[in-house]
């Protein structure tokens, strides 16, 4: 196993020098095929060895094995001490806090985008890195935009500034700005795998599907003629997407409602595997990963490199939840797959009130409880 990492406001004194990262990073040092499309909670990114981090809706950072969870620190600081959701009413001079899940393990720290506010209302925005224990918080730059998402790879970094069009700023490993590139549309969601630069956006509500190669820059459109579409996983040779038939306003029973993912080939961008009422959650080249998609109980389904069903797994032969969630347009007992960690599945339920994740692993057939959060 590899390890994985799974909102108010501060100010610190800038450095004139920002902190160098690690100059290049070797591929086997970190598996992209972790990293998610888009936010999801836990929010779950690759790290080191066989340890995984996570975050939760209240921002609070936790270590995990998929044995055992240990909470390590909130990533909320006010007046750089952190704190709870539940503490923000006090007032401070400035409180910072992590901005939209922006977090990865890298090198030997962990990266994170946040968004600090001042008791004078001043607005600003940083990178900051924590340590393996989630301690010796630095802020390494302050953005002078705004930021949305960002992705650390090869000793550069990526951020992207939302807009009518999303502009990619890259860094390079002592944050020195190398070069700033335009992608059409304003951004939905963007993750790195295998030199490439996803970016899903969307502009006069069409999606927009581009790669930015990492070490050419060059820019690539992909064009799936879907009218509704999601953009939902991808590696070097393929990209999937998710559509629907009909918007649940259009629809008075779900059922009419149709959920189609497609897989395309980047080489040729057509079609090379269709499946109904299922979301895909990863894929490489040996297994596709999916969540069904319908109002009965929850499915999870493994298919081989060939797009053959190979295995279906209930999460209710583990986890008894005690409410429902909704997938798409359904109410369902468990949530969508949130993480595929080499051979772990992460997901979620309802039990007494409280929202509680889990790891399902396939390899040894057990449930694994994560941690649990209040609903918010």
């Amino acid at each position: 196993m590899k390890k994985t990492l799974v909102s108010a406001f501060v100010i610190l004194t800038a450095c004139s020098h920002p902190a160098a990262i690690s100059p290049v990073i070797e591929d086997d040092m970190i598996d992209y095929r972790h990293q998610s499309s888009v936010a999801a909670y836990p929010e779950t990114v690759p790290g080191w060895g066989d340890d995984t981090y996570i975050v939760t809706w209240d921002n609070q950072l936790y270590y995990t094995d998929f044995q055992t969870t240990v909470p390590l620190t909130y990533l909320t600081y006010a007046d750089d001490t952190p704190i709870t959701d539940h503490q923000n009413d006090t007032p401070f001079k400035y409180v910072d806090g992590l901005l939209n899940f922006n977090i990865l393990a890298y090198g030997e720290h962990l990266y994170y985008l946040s968004q600090t506010n001042t008791i004078e209302r001043d607005e600003r925005y940083y990178l900051n890195r924590l340590d393996k224990k989630g301690e010796n918080r630095e802020q390494l730059m302050q953005l002078p935009y705004v930021p949305s998402f960002f992705k650390m790879y090869k000793g550069h970094v990526f951020i992207a500034e939302d807009g009518i069009d999303t502009i990619l700023h890259v860094y390079d490993s002592n944050l020195r700005n190398e070069r700033n590139i335009t992608v059409s549309g304003s951004i939905i969601s963007m993750f790195i795998q295998d030199s490439l630069i996803w970016i899903c956006s969307s502009r006069n509500g069409e999606m927009i599907i581009q790669t930015v190669d990492t070490d050419t820059f060059e820019i690539n459109s992909f064009d799936s003629n879907l009218s509704i579409r999601l953009f939902q996983y991808a590696d070097s040779t393929r990209y999937a997407v998710r559509t629907m038939d009909k918007t649940a306003r259009e629809v008075s029973d779900p059922s009419e409602i149709i959920t189609t993912s497609i897989i395309y080939d980047v080489s040729t961008n057509q079609p090379v595997f269709t499946v109904e009422n299922e979301i895909i959650a990863y894929f490489d080249e040996n297994r596709l990963i999916t969540t069904a998609v319908n109002q009965g109980p929850t499915v999870y389904r493994v298919y081989n490199s060939a797009y053959e069903l190979i295995r279906e797994i209930k999460p209710s032969d583990y986890v008894q939840p005690d409410g429902f969630m909704q997938v798409v347009a359904y109410q369902q007992d468990f949530s969508h797959i949130i993480a595929v960690v080499d051979d772990v599945l992460i997901f979620s339920c309802l039990q007494a009130g409280e929202t509680n994740y889990y790891a399902y692993r396939m390899d040894s057939d057990e449930c694994i409880f994560l941690v649990n959060e209040e609903n918010q």
